[in-house]
This record gives structure tokens, sequence and C-alpha cells, in this order.
């Protein structure tokens, strides 16, 4: 499961490391959680493990001020295992993929067999698909050094023969792609 809140960074962090997300009883721990650092600024995306709620996990907010006042939670189910990195990188990518209706069925095994081809350029925490919302939805979550290294990554990862041959596979496919550079905050 994956949030999306509006909240202030300081205020966030105190929520994360104090246990106070919820009221007693609630969300495990997260297994990590990201600020924005482009585009919508003061956003957080906190990941829990998907076996760690259940949906009667999401009803108790507390009367805390710190809550935030808006929360947007997406249910995902994993396609390929979460791998936190050992490192402290600088920079994450998140990537929601939201594709036409049907065709999740179709881009999810073309993505994991040229997933070993991209994984020579950055690496990839985890990939999932939603299971609520927009359920023909894919979202990759990927790591960067910094920005730099994004950049001259992206043509190395363009002239790959593999994606080559698999992007023009997926084009077709999908209807959006948002995505948000992020800072690890947990």
């Amino acid at each position: 499961m994956i949030e999306f809140l509006p909240v202030h960074f300081a205020t966030a962090v105190s929520m994360l490391t104090e246990a106070k997300w919820c009221g007693p009883g609630s969300l495990t721990q997260p297994i990590g959680a990201w600020q924005t650092t482009v585009g919508q600024l003061n956003r957080l995306f906190v990941l829990h493990d998907d076996n760690a709620a259940t949906d009667d996990d999401l009803g108790g907010v507390s009367d805390d001020a710190a809550q935030p006042t808006e929360r947007c939670v997406h249910w995902l189910r994993a396609v390929k295992a979460t791998v936190m990195p050992a490192n402290s990188a600088a920079l994450y990518e998140l990537r929601f993929y939201t594709l036409f209706a049907g065709c999740l069925q179709r881009y999810v095994p073309l993505l994991l067999d040229a997933l070993p081809a991209r994984e020579r350029y950055s690496k990839n925490v985890g990939i999932w698909t939603s299971q609520s919302g927009s359920v023909d939805q894919l979202v990759h979550l990927w790591v960067y050094t910094d920005a730099d290294e994004r950049t001259n990554v992206r043509p190395a990862i363009n002239a790959d023969p593999v994606w080559q041959r698999f992007v023009p596979q997926i084009l077709p496919m999908i209807k959006s792609i948002q995505n948000y550079f992020l800072t690890r905050v947990l």
C-alpha cells in the first residue's frame, strides 16, 4: 500500500518516527517514506508492507492536529519484490503508469522480460499493480545517486536494443504517466 499525503516535511518526519501516523492499532511502521522535490511540493509518499494493513486500518485517523487533512491511498500488489537500497541514495523516481482498460495483463510480462536490461542502468526498488482506484495502473520506484545520474543514464537506456524492442510494444497501452522526484525521509 502506498499513501500520498499533502503534509509539511517536519510534521511528516515527526509523525513517522514517533509512530503517530494513525490511532493505536492502525497501520504498522512504514517500509519507507519519501518527500517530493519537484512539482507539487510538500507531498509525502509512504510505502507500507501490503500484508501489514487492512481496509479497516484506514479509518482510525486520530484527532491530532499533526495528522494530514487529506489522504490518498493506493492498495498495491507487488509484481517484483521490494528491494530497498543499502546506500543512502539521494534521488528516487516514483512513476505511475495508467494503462488503457485491459492492457495491464499484457504489459506486465513485457516489462518483466525487459527489466534485467533496464536495471543495468539504474536500480528498481519495486514494481506494483494498483488494487484500488485505477486498477489499470502500474507503479515503479527507481533509485539514483542524484539527478545527474538519472540524466546521464537516459540516453544509454534508450539505446539499449532490448529497451528499443520493448518501448514500441508498450507505448500504445499507456494512457498517461505521472512521475515524482523524491528524497527519502524514512
